[in-house]
Formats: C-alpha cells, sequence, structure tokens
C-alpha cells in the first residue's frame, strides 16, 4: 500500500458535512467581497473625480528635526543588528528642500575619539531603505551643521 493510500486510511471516510462546509465558506467569501465592493464604490462616489487615484497619497518628507532622529535610530540599529560597536549621537540637520537633507552627526567608538561626519541625503520612502546618501565625509568639527561646514575651510 502507498504512503499517501495509507495516510488516506488513517484520516477515515470523508465526512459528508466537508462539502457543505465548502460550499458555505465559498458563498460567505463571495458575499462579503460583494458588500465591501458596494461600499468601496458608494464612498468613491463621495470624492471629487480629480482628487480619485488608485495611487496611494505621496508621503510628506520628515521635518529636518525628524530626520536627524531618523538618522541617528536607523544608524544604531543597523550597527547593533549587525554586531557593532560604533553609534551615531548629535545629528543636526537642516532641510534644503522637499526631501533632501544635509546633517552633521558624531560616531562614537568605545575608547577611541569621536569622529564628525556630514551627510547629505534624499528621502526615499518607496525604495527598500528610508533615505540614500548622495555626499558624505569626515569633518573637524560637528557639535551644530553650521560648525561642521565651517570646519571643511
Amino acid at each position: 500500500m502507498s504512503t499517501f493510500r495509507r495516510t488516506l486510511a488513517l484520516l477515515g471516510p470523508a465526512p459528508i458535512g466537508l462539502p457543505i462546509l465548502c460550499a458555505i465558506a465559498c458563498a460567505t467569501a463571495l458575499a462579503t467581497y460583494a458588500v465591501a465592493d458596494r461600499v468601496y464604490a458608494g464612498s468613491a462616489r463621495s470624492v471629487p473625480a480629480h482628487a480619485r487615484s488608485n495611487r496611494p497619497a505621496p508621503e510628506a518628507p520628515p521635518s529636518a528635526s525628524q530626520f536627524a532622529l531618523l538618522l541617528v535610530t536607523l544608524g544604531n540599529l543597523y550597527g547593533s543588528e549587525h554586531g557593532r560597536s560604533a553609534r551615531l549621537t548629535g545629528a543636526d540637520c537642516v532641510q534644503a528642500s522637499a526631501g533632501h537633507y544635509m546633517c552633521s552627526y558624531a560616531v562614537v567608538r568605545p575608547g577611541r575619539p569621536d569622529e564628525c561626519h556630514i551627510v547629505q541625503t534624499e528621502w526615499t520612502p518607496g525604495a527598500a531603505s528610508a533615505f540614500r546618501v548622495t555626499l558624505g565625509g569626515r569633518v573637524a568639527s560637528c557639535h551644530t551643521l553650521r560648525e561642521a561646514l565651517a570646519s571643511l575651510k
């Protein structure tokens, strides 16, 4: 006897109610779909034609202070998940235009002096990463972004 037939024999005869249960489940799913479709169609009519779209509303980019918090939080999360002891701190950011930021921050490692960095980024909420670095490097000072930029001279 094959393994499949032995498994079926262990299960016993098929209950008569199984086909009825499947039919009820399918009917319930179809009814739910029909009701949801009517509700959605009714709500779509109340929205002006120029506002109807299948695309979700674009996500507003964070403010400069919100982005500074994201930069530090995501950077530290990435470091901890990859077993790195370095941590980001003291981010100071400005928003040049919607979704474009320039920040200074410090990288702190145990037993080493803090490193000052500057970064230019672009907010990319639909991509694999929340933001894309377009320019970055080390600077002499990073208490504020203004100080970091002045230390480049």
